[in-house]
């Protein structure tokens, strides 16, 4: 009978093994996990489209003083692009007027077309004018979602900059 009232306190041997298997079991779960998860993120898209960030972040000082000066030169421009589609081409329209509402003439007008979120489809165009401060070209994108249209116009060695995000459709 001493023999029996000593193993009724202790669990049987199939209980400790039961607990030992579910802790690995677990442990080998999280690091299953973990490692698909770091796979994923080494071998996805690293959601960068800008290239020189560095370099950019280090002459932002720069960037102050050239929206000064433009600040300075009173200049306003409009982008006008109506509802682009998806393969379907488009004029793409910038007006571009001074401080008291004279359209600036003469121009070099540049526009820089992309995707925030997706590499490889970064197109530039240069706009001609076609009446007093309004310049245009033809224009398609072959992606619908949000793009990027960055213009930059230069007469003499004034430098206006602007940007917007335009949403393209779907055919």
């Amino acid at each position: 009978m001493v023999d029996s009232d000593l193993s009724v306190g202790r669990p049987s041997r199939g209980r400790w093994e039961r607990w030992a298997v579910s802790l690995v079991v677990a442990g080998l779960v999280v690091i299953a996990i973990n490692a698909t998860m770091a796979y994923l993120a080494l071998h996805s898209s690293t959601g960068l489209v800008t290239e020189n960030y560095y370099e950019k972040g280090l002459a932002y000082n720069e960037v102050l003083v050239a929206q000064r000066a433009q600040d300075a030169l009173g200049w306003r421009g409009a982008l006008v692009t109506g509802a682009p589609k998806v393969g379907v081409v488009g004029q793409l329209a910038f007006t571009l007027v001074g401080r008291e509402g004279v359209p600036i003439r003469g121009a070099a007008v540049e526009v820089a077309l992309f995707r925030p979120v997706a590499a490889g489809h970064d197109r530039r165009l240069v706009l001609a004018e076609v009446a007093p401060g309004r310049y245009e070209a033809p224009a398609t994108f072959d992606l619908p979602g949000m793009w990027e249209v960055k213009v930059r116009a230069v007469v003499g060695q004034a430098v206006y900059r602007y940007a917007e995000r335009i949403s393209v459709g779907a055919v």
